[in-house]
């Protein structure tokens, strides 16, 4: 198995992902990137892990874009939209994509 994309090691062994941010959330965070422990010292098991936590962040990142841009959405609706994405920011993301879900945002 090759190396995997934006992921690193720690010095204990424990995987890492690199989720690069969008411009749409960098106005927010001032950050250029988050970084993720995968919770496993497994390639195997962090590569499946990875690919599910870029599919989710993609959606994430994509729905958000989508909501900050259109021009019918409040100044209010867009700081609800950021509070929910911001208070789950160090959880897991399916729990931000099922919350957006849940108040009828997604």
């Amino acid at each position: 198995m090759k190396q995997l994309p934006h992921c690193y090691v720690s010095r204990h062994g424990i995987y890492y992902a690199r989720l690069l941010l969008p411009a749409t959330f960098r106005q927010y965070t001032h950050q250029k990137e988050i970084r993720l422990s995968l919770r496993t010292s497994k390639k195997l098991q962090a590569f499946r892990r990875y690919s599910i936590l870029a599919a989710q962040a993609r959606f994430i990142f994509n729905l958000f874009n989508s909501i900050m841009t259109n021009k019918d959405n409040t100044s209010e609706d867009k700081q609800r939209i950021w509070e929910i994405l911001h208070l789950k920011h160090n959880g897991n993301t399916f729990e931000v994509q099922k919350e957006l879900i849940n108040k009828g945002i997604g």
